[in-house]
């Protein structure tokens, strides 16, 4: 699902909510990874914590399509 972004004041942090863009792949690839090191919940495949550019291009274009 892609969604416009969506922001909150939680205990006076302030977090805002929003789909992925091109330019978060590596970073959301670093806290898959570390997420995965903490816990034994999440069962991945190879190479599934690494995300690039096209990927998010691909999820964004795809979920598009659904509509």
């Amino acid at each position: 699902m892609i969604f416009s972004q969506q922001d909150f004041n939680v205990k006076k942090l302030n977090y805002s909510i929003r789909s992925a863009i091109k330019r978060d792949a590596k970073y959301l690839s670093k806290l898959i990874l570390q997420i995965n090191g903490e816990t034994k919940n999440i069962d991945l495949e190879q190479g599934e914590a690494f995300i690039d550019h096209n990927f998010i291009s691909e999820q964004r274009r795809s979920t598009r399509q659904i509509r």
